[in-house]
């Protein structure tokens, strides 16, 4: 009912305790579930793109593993914030927003394509693949599908939920579903 609250999911939480009857165990990481996939001890997971091209460039899961998406996604953006504590003097204050202003500068954000992991990369507009390192040029031309680019301009994408819904979210599934780890 509301995406923004947990409490209000009911049919998601039944829709998981459902898939839950077909679910063996829950991995604890998203990194052993992907290395279970490469071994073929496991057939399907549920990731998001970075997970995904960083562990075919890692060699993790073969190149040639195929990826969906479902109707109507929404991409539910990774959190990564730059902070400034309060209280600070004018220029500790004046040094971190040079400091952010600098992370932010397109031949910086160009590092954010690395090896994949936080593909589609840059958290500003119009730093192409090209300004990357050459590495991670080279590992991307190789992980990177059509498939992978459509969907990132196709789908809307939001933020994710705030720190006491995404607990609450995270205490929901280990009650109601995800309590069978190995």
């Amino acid at each position: 009912k509301d995406p923004l609250d947990p409490k209000t999911w009911d049919k998601t939480w039944a829709y998981l305790k459902e898939l839950d009857k077909y679910i063996d165990y829950y991995p604890s990481g998203t990194g052993i579930a992907f290395r279970e996939m490469g071994e073929g001890t496991r057939y399907i997971l549920a990731s998001h793109l970075g997970w995904d091209v960083n562990q075919r460039i890692l060699g993790t899961i073969p190149a040639h593993f195929q990826a969906f998406f479902l109707e109507n996604t929404t991409w539910v953006n990774d959190s990564h914030f730059a902070c400034i504590p309060k209280g600070l003097d004018k220029a500790h204050k004046e040094l971190a927003l040079q400091l952010i202003a600098w992370l932010l500068k397109p031949e910086m954000q160009a590092f954010n394509y690395d090896n994949g992991y936080f593909y589609p990369g840059p958290a500003v507009k119009n730093v192409p693949l090209s300004m990357a390192p050459a590495e991670s040029q080279a590992n991307l031309s190789k992980a990177i599908r059509k498939d992978l680019e459509e969907a990132v301009t196709k789908y809307p994408s939001t933020t994710q939920l705030d720190a006491e819904a995404l607990t609450l979210a995270c205490e929901m599934w280990d009650r109601q579903v995800g309590a069978k780890t190995k």
